[in-house]
């Protein structure tokens, strides 16, 4: 297909679209597993996390490359033509709450260009404990890859430093409690934000970390859609207790002590 950028602003005025519905999240909270899933269901059409490929080296080529100039000119086109693409009952992405930030949208504004491009719902899934997001995302990036089939994966590197002054993830480099207060101000908005719109809660935790059919069956009842059987190969890489991939871990409890986020120290991952 021949696609220019005056062709996608008339193909979304003269096709059908899918229903619209977006996920928001942190990155390393079970997000791949159930996109995984949710791809699956022939009644949703799912793209994961369409704007990472500005993170990770580019569009793969074709419509992709197309679609990062829509994305990046007009947010609000590119989500409608995403819609348009999606040729199911319901087309759905998830995004990091970073991916807007760079783009100097605020997360409220998100919302905002969500609604004028016609998305209807809104999925919140939240990892409770920050501190093992941090743990698996420095993981990942030490070993270059971020997800297997085959459990426990990333314990194949041993022990990894946590920067407590300063830890380079998603893009940046900033302290420990920083980025927490960080994430905690983003999912307060996101929730606040949302009330307008009609909104699903989820946590790694609950509803990911031992089923993640949990959460797709949720996601399914809330879409309105017949939960088809699924099933993913992807599995836990990081499924130890905290000291033990952790090599700075007297340094980290004492950074996380006395504060509202000493709990995630615990092995359980729930305050």
């Amino acid at each position: 297909m021949n696609l220019t950028f005056g062709s996608v602003l008339k193909k979304i005025r003269s096709g059908k679209m899918s229903k619209g519905v977006a996920m928001y999240h942190i990155g390393r909270s079970g997000s791949t597993v159930l996109c995984d899933l949710l791809a699956k269901n022939p009644k949703i059409s799912w793209e994961e996390e369409p704007f990472e490929p500005f993170y990770s080296g580019g569009w793969r080529g074709g419509k992709h490359r197309l679609m990062g100039k829509i994305l990046l000119r007009s947010p609000k086109l590119g989500l409608q033509f995403k819609r348009q693409f999606g040729r199911c009952d319901w087309f759905g992405f998830d995004v990091k709450f970073y991916h807007w930030r760079d783009q100097k949208i605020s997360t409220l504004d998100s919302l905002g260009l969500l609604e004028k491009a016609g998305y209807e719902r809104v999925i919140i899934l939240k990892r409770r404990n920050f501190l093992r997001k941090v743990v698996s995302s420095v993981i990942a990036l030490k070993r270059k890859s971020y997800h297997s089939v085959q459990e426990g994966y990333g314990k194949s590197i041993g022990k990894v430093e946590l920067e407590v002054g300063g830890i380079l993830i998603d893009g940046d480099r900033i302290p420990l409690l920083e980025r927490f207060a960080g994430w905690d101000r983003s999912f307060d908005e996101i929730q606040q934000g949302s009330k307008k719109y009609g909104h699903l809660h989820l946590n790694y935790e609950d509803d990911i970390m031992a089923d993640p059919r949990v959460a797709y069956r949720k996601v399914c009842s809330f879409l309105g859609v017949e939960p088809v059987e699924v099933s993913s190969d992807l599995k836990r890489t990081n499924p130890f207790p905290l000291p033990e991939l952790i090599s700075n871990w007297e340094e980290v409890c004492h950074c996380l002590s006395g504060t509202k986020w000493s709990w995630m120290l615990e092995e359980m991952g729930t305050p």
